[in-house]
């Protein structure tokens, strides 16, 4: 009897593998990550739109024959402080994704996925398949990731779209 208890103790402390970790790893991800590079993201779109917008301000002043050059000017930075910013909110969500276990070879291959829908960002992790090439991840993940947007009653047409490699 006792064996069979300090037996338990030992199996339990054994780390999670396969289907179980699958399961949990996902569901940390889910749980723990998302919100975070949910807010992140959505903080630097914001701020994207916010630059756009004040950049159509300014030029709406001007003559029509200088305004592509006018809005060519303002908006210069907009992208440039988007890419920086989003860049980060990818380090944050690569980080927190490790505190939850991942990646861990032969079993996680997650991407993190963002879009840009009728002026709206939207974002999620992707799962992968475990033991598929990587190379056959990423469009399986973009179309799991439009397939979402669809189910979530999103229809226009996807203006950028892309799924980063979380490792």
């Amino acid at each position: 009897m006792r064996f069979l208890a300090g037996f338990a103790v030992l199996l339990s402390l054994v780390p999670q593998s396969g289907a179980a970790f699958a399961e949990g790893h996902a569901s940390c991800v889910k749980t723990t990550c998302e919100d975070k590079g949910q807010s992140c993201l959505s903080a630097a779109f914001t701020v994207r739109q916010a630059c756009g917008k004040s950049a159509h301000q300014t030029c709406a002043k001007v003559f029509l024959s200088q305004k592509a050059a006018c809005l060519r000017k303002e908006q210069g930075n907009c992208g440039p402080a988007y890419n920086a910013s989003a860049a980060s909110c990818l380090d944050t969500v690569k980080s927190c994704y490790a505190t939850c276990g991942g990646p861990v070879a032969g079993k996680s291959i997650d991407f993190w996925c963002t879009g840009e829908i009728d002026e709206t960002l939207k974002f999620g992790f992707c799962f992968g398949t475990p033991g598929r090439p990587v190379s056959e991840q990423a469009p399986q993940c973009i179309k799991q990731f439009e397939q979402r947007l669809v189910s979530q009653g999103v229809s226009g047409g996807l203006a950028s779209l892309t799924c980063e490699l979380l490792y």
